[in-house]
């Protein structure tokens, strides 16, 4: 059992949509828990994945000026909705492997998911 370091901390809390909740010292105290090394090492996959959508979604943003390549028709609308699907995916991963509400998900365009929790 291994448990997350600082930056992982702050990384998954910024992540999950806590940057200055009164919650944030509650789900601190529950992130120094002890992790199984799989779930940290899934946790670090999970941070590498969404940095290349975000990678992707900013290269659909530069590119989506072109509406077909030769014969080809280019859907970026439906490919941004795919990526943005996938990253909030993995955001709710995060949040169950970590024990963590997702509380907003910068990939839900136009929604903000909040969540209370009584302790």
């Amino acid at each position: 059992m291994t448990t997350l370091d600082e930056e992982q901390r702050e990384q998954i809390l910024l992540a999950l949509g806590y940057p200055d909740d009164l919650n944030r010292p509650n789900y601190l105290s529950r992130l120094t828990l002890d992790y199984t090394d799989l779930t940290i090492e899934r946790i670090d996959a999970i941070f590498d994945e969404l940095k290349v959508i975000d990678g992707q979604l900013t290269e659909a943003r530069s590119s989506s000026m072109a509406a077909a390549t030769g014969r080809t028709q280019l859907q970026w609308g439906q490919h941004v909705m795919h990526l943005r699907g996938d990253g909030h995916n993995l955001l709710r991963e995060l949040a169950i492997r970590a024990g963590i509400p997702l509380h907003w998900s910068k990939y839900s365009q136009g929604q903000t998911r909040h969540t209370v929790q009584y302790q």
